[in-house]
Order: C-alpha cells, then structure tokens, then sequence
C-alpha cells in the first residue's frame, strides 16, 4: 500500500504508466485462464486488436461495451484513437473529448467492476463511465458513473458472454424472448447502434446456425434487415481455450442502416 500511495501524476512519467499498464494487462490475462478463479472469459488481445482496427473508432465517437469485463475494448480503442505516440491528437479539445466523453461500458461481477475501472484509469482515460449492473435485465447496482450517457453510441465492441441463461426479468425487456444471453446482448447491441454506428461482437458459432428457436431466427433476420453485416471471420476452434472457452467463435462486423447486401466471409 505505502508502495502504491506514493505513485502519483507528478511522480510517474509517462514511461512507466505505460509499464504500469502493461503489467496490469499481464495480471489480467494470468487472472483469465483456465484453472485461476477470475471467472471471467477473457478476449486474447490479438482478436481485440484486429476488431478494432477493423472497426476503426474516430476522435469524436462514442465507444461502448455492453459486457465490458476487464475492459480491454475500450482501452485498446483509446490507444488506437491516439495512434502512436498521441500523432492523432490535434488539440486540447480533442484530448478532453477522450477521456471524459468517450467510453462507455455495463460490467456485471462486483470483482471485476473495479478492476475496470483501474485498467482503464491505467490506460489514461480519466473518466470512464462504467455502469455496474445487468445490461439484461436493467438491474442497477451502481449508475453514477454513467449518467450523461446518449441513449446510442457511433461504436459498440464486445464479447459477450455465451451459453448464460437469462429469466423472464430480461427476456421482457427485448423483441425476441430467448434465455441465450448472446442472442440478447445481440439484440441489445442493435438497438443501442446509432443509425450509421459500427459494430465488432464475437459470437458463438450457434448463433449463425441454430434454425430450432425462433428468436435465434428472428435476431439473425433483424441483424440482416436493419444493418449491413459486411464481415464475418471465423476463427479456428481453441482460439479462445485458455479463457477457459473451447467453442467455436466467429467474428461479426456490421454497420447500423441495412439491409445487408453481400458478405465476406473469412474462414480463419
């Protein structure tokens, strides 16, 4: 503690709070896989990465993540943003604008909430407004930090969570009534999508191919109809298996404002 007390603004350069946050990063990953009991499923960086470039966030943008876990979505967008050694950042307004009024995210675990909010304090958001609750069913824990949030984000990042089970509670608060929680999240991140917004979301393979429930029908047949989903990578199996997660998990990306016209698809 006396160790951490004296690590201060003034006190730190810039150097070392990167250092700070890359170990950070490190402890996160170690807390993620298989067999340590963080309980979290956790995105391998890489996968982060490719999403966001792909995905490509704008100064100026509102970025969120609905199920934001450790949230490494939102600080890899802010390293993104600021592009190598901060070359994208043109002037003070544009810095402001970036670490108060640009992320946004919903963490449910009451162990890994602050450990958000640390990581990306660490990253050098300043302000990161996190809502501790269930995205699902709207059941608020803590909301202080989200309450100047726009009702639509320009970005929405996220993995979500696959195979939960969600109540009544949550199924009545969306179109297609479903247990699944990615099926949800997904109908979820479409309605939070600001008309020309763009999405990255790993999914469960199932997702794109179960027939035998109708609302995985009816999500699949909104997602093609209001968005132009332009991009589907499919990843090799175990790609996520240190997080503890062996299934099959192809990458969705799409833009608010549809219907889908073609799609690429990547066998990885």
């Amino acid at each position: 503690l006396d160790k951490v007390h004296e690590i201060s603004a003034d006190r730190v350069d810039p150097t070392h709070v990167f250092t700070l946050s890359q170990v950070y990063e490190g402890l996160l990953l170690k807390m993620g896989e298989k067999g340590n009991d963080g309980g979290q499923f956790f995105t391998p960086r890489e996968i982060i990465r490719a999403m966001v470039k792909a995905i490509d966030p704008k100064i100026g943008e509102t970025v969120y993540d609905p199920g934001c876990g450790t949230g490494g979505f939102l600080a890899q967008s802010f390293e993104h943003m600021t592009g190598q050694s901060n070359a994208n950042i043109k002037s003070p307004d544009q810095l402001e604008t970036l670490k108060h009024r640009t992320f946004y995210g919903r963490e449910k675990d009451n162990a890994i909430y602050p450990i958000a909010l640390a990581n990306l304090v660490l990253h050098n958001i300043d302000e990161p407004h996190i809502w501790h609750g269930n995205t699902l069913t709207g059941a608020e824990i803590y909301g202080g930090l989200f309450s100047d949030a726009p009702s639509q984000f320009d970005v929405i990042l996220m993995n979500p969570p696959f195979g939960g089970k969600e109540g009544k509670d949550a199924q009545t608060r969306f179109a297609y009534k479903t247990g699944a929680t990615q099926v949800l999240f997904l109908q979820h991140v479409i309605d939070n999508l600001k008309s020309g917004g763009r999405c990255g979301i790993v999914l469960d393979e199932g997702v794109l191919f179960r027939t035998n429930e109708t609302a995985f029908v009816q999500t699949k047949r909104k997602l093609l109809d209001d968005c132009n989903l332009w991009c589907i990578v499919s990843l090799p199996s175990g790609t996520f298996i240190n997080a503890g997660a062996g299934v099959k998990a192809p990458l969705l990306v799409f833009t608010r404002g549809g219907p889908t016209d073609r799609i690429w698809y990547y066998d990885l």
